[in-house]
C-alpha cells in the first residue's frame, strides 16, 4: 500500500502540531495544538513505510507521541 503525500519527518527536524485539520478520529492533546517541538524519532508502522507516530520533545522539555 502506497501512501501519497504523507510527509516522513526526521530525527532533530522542527516541527508544529497542527491546530485544525487531519484525522477526525485521532486528536492530539488539546494543550499541544500549534505547539513546536523537535522530532526525537518515528514509531509504529509494522507494513514499513512512514511511521504512524513520532515522539515530538516540546520546548518545555515534555516528550509526547504525535500522530504524524
Amino acid at each position: 500500500m502506497v501512501v501519497e503525500d504523507m510527509p516522513e519527518f526526521q530525527p532533530d527536524q522542527r516541527v508544529r502540531v497542527r491546530d485544525k485539520g487531519g484525522d477526525p478520529r485521532t486528536h492530539p492533546d488539546t494543550g499541544f495544538l500549534g505547539k513546536e517541538g523537535t522530532i526525537q524519532y518515528g514509531a509504529g508502522n509494522p507494513e514499513g513505510g512512514p511511521p504512524i507516530f513520532y515522539f515530538v520533545e516540546f520546548d518545555s522539555e515534555e516528550v509526547r507521541a504525535i500522530g504524524a
